[in-house]
C-alpha cells in the first residue's frame, strides 16, 4: 500500500511538475506574442515618419537640379552670346584689314604709277 501511496504521490508530483511547465510556456508564449504584437504597431506607426523626410529630400533633390539646369542653360547662353561678340569682332577686323590692304595695294600703284 506504502508502494501504491509513493507511486500516486510520485505521479500527482510528476503531474503538477507538467502543469507548472505547461503554465509557463503558456506565460512564456503569450510574453512573445505581446511583444511580437507590440514591436508590429510600433514599426506600423514608426514607418510614417520617415516618409515625409524622405519626400522633402526628393523634394530639395528635385529643386536643386532645376536650378542646376537653369545655371547650366544660363552660362551656355552666355557663352553662345559671348562667341557671337566674338565673331562678329573677328568679322569686323578682318574687313578692316582687308580694307588696309587694299588702301597699301592702290598707294603702292599709285607711287608705281607717279614714277
Amino acid at each position: 500500500m506504502i508502494a501504491v501511496d509513493a507511486l500516486q504521490g510520485g505521479l500527482l508530483v510528476r503531474a503538477v511538475a507538467a502543469a507548472l511547465i505547461v503554465r509557463r510556456i503558456r506565460a512564456l508564449t503569450d510574453s512573445i506574442t505581446f511583444v511580437v504584437q507590440t514591436l508590429g504597431i510600433g514599426g506600423t506607426l514608426a514607418s510614417a515618419l520617415p516618409t515625409p523626410r524622405r519626400a522633402d529630400r526628393t523634394r530639395a533633390r528635385e529643386l536643386e537640379h532645376a536650378k542646376q539646369l537653369s545655371h547650366e542653360e544660363r552660362d551656355y547662353a552666355t557663352r553662345h552670346a559671348q562667341l557671337a561678340a566674338r565673331r562678329t569682332c573677328y568679322a569686323a577686323f578682318n574687313a578692316g584689314a582687308r580694307d588696309c590692304i587694299t588702301a597699301m595695294t592702290n598707294f603702292c600703284h599709285a607711287l608705281e604709277g607717279a614714277k
